[in-house]
């Protein structure tokens, strides 16, 4: 079994079906799902200047597609009280 790096933690990938080796390096989609703090302020910053304009916020977001902004402001905005912009 493999020991693959992810997010500087060693972690085992046990593929039974042996159809990839490490599912890690075959996407690039886990790096960008993943919002680190700076990312949640930098998205609230232009979500207040620019609200529910996510085609205008996403030119601050290079490694987020819009989809992952819009999805985003719908799984927080009640826990952030955005529903009312």
């Amino acid at each position: 079994m493999p020991y693959i790096n992810y997010y500087g933690e060693n972690v085992i990938f046990d593929s039974k079906a042996r159809l990839i080796d490490n599912p890690f390096q075959q996407s690039s989609i886990l790096d960008n799902t993943v919002w680190s703090l700076h990312e949640i302020q930098l998205f609230l910053q232009h979500f207040f200047n620019h609200p529910k304009d996510f085609t205008r916020m996403s030119t601050h977001f290079p490694h987020k597609s819009i989809h992952q902004l819009i999805e985003f402001y719908y799984d927080f905005k009640e826990v952030f009280e955005l529903k009312e912009y």
